[in-house]
């Protein structure tokens, strides 16, 4: 008896146990702060000069979806940008505790993204991205190619936060300091037409693009306080065979982070005549005499204005 008695108690117990979980869980989704939640979003895209917009916004299971949301660079006083903005669609963003980071999931391009970012002292950020379709009419849009290919790839980044000063009264994530990794690999990349923008001789100059097939791409960067070092970077397909060495520096503005990467390419020969006029330009990059038939390049400046020239032994 004084057993049924016990099982009794704690069956009682349970219950108040379980109801005050699901009182915790109903207050905890009405009263959460969504705004607050979507203002740090916003912060944390505004320190790396982007800007967030949201459709459909409204409140999650425990955070914040949107229907869509759009990001774009953000513009300064005074200077004035047509580019196409990214679209994300069908977002979510919720509280991680494990670890402590705001976790985020939506669809671009015709695939997933899915990740987390925060953290107390460091900023951690991990992205992954599954699926991505390269011939999406949003991703033609946006870099003026047609393309073709699937996507995927993964980001780990810590970033530690810089001290204040006085202009700086709170500590912002710096880049410049960060360690960790990417990878990404594009399976049949191929650009079937479109126009783009090549740094020739500091200034950036449109090209019509012919049909090039590139192939599998491979590419991995590992990072120690901001300097990427690329471990892999290749391209091989049937117009095209392309190596890539060197670092990427990066700055507090990830369009201020500075490449020094060694390009080392070969074009087949029925590829070079379907090129045409533009393939003289590539017979005038110095031959790699290691490894005759590809030629040198080399690719500097930033990111956001990239300079493309010859290269060296």
């Amino acid at each position: 008896m004084p057993t049924r008695q016990k099982l009794d108690r704690w069956k009682v117990i349970a219950g108040y146990v379980a109801f005050s979980v699901a009182v915790f869980v109903v207050l905890l989704y009405l009263t959460f702060p969504y705004e607050a939640l979507g203002k740090r979003v916003s912060d944390e895209a505004s320190n790396q000069g982007l800007s967030l917009t949201f459709s459909g916004l409204g409140a999650g299971f425990f955070g914040l979806s949107a229907s869509s949301m759009q990001i774009s660079k953000r513009l300064e006083a005074g200077e004035d940008s047509s580019a196409e903005p990214v679209v994300v669609r069908s977002v979510k963003i919720r509280p991680s505790l494990f670890p402590l980071a705001l976790a985020f999931g939506g669809n671009v391009f015709g695939g997933r993204v899915r990740g987390s970012m925060g953290g107390s002292s460091d900023v951690s950020i991990r992205v992954q991205l599954d699926g991505l379709n390269a011939a999406d009419e949003r991703l033609k849009t946006l870099s003026g190619l047609d393309l073709a290919g699937k996507a995927r790839g993964r980001l780990s980044l810590d970033v530690p936060k810089a001290p204040t000063t006085p202009l700086a009264k709170t500590r912002e994530p710096d880049l410049s300091q960060a360690k960790g990794s990417l990878s990404l690999n594009v399976d049949q990349l191929a650009v079937n037409g479109g126009t783009l923008k090549i740094p020739i001789d500091g200034e950036m100059t449109p090209m019509d693009l012919p049909r090039i097939a590139i192939g599998d791409v491979e590419a991995k960067i590992n990072f120690q306080k901001g300097l990427g070092t690329i471990e892999k970077f290749q391209a091989k397909g049937s117009d095209v065979d392309l190596f890539a060495t060197g670092t990427v520096k990066l700055s507090k503005r990830l369009e201020y982070s500075e490449p020094n990467v060694d390009v080392r390419m070969k074009l087949e020969p029925d590829f070079t005549k379907r090129l045409g006029i533009v393939a003289v330009g590539f017979s005038t990059l110095p031959e790699d005499k290691q490894n005759p038939g590809y030629r040198l390049a080399k690719l500097t400046g930033f990111l956001g204005k990239p300079a493309f020239g010859p290269g060296r032994q």
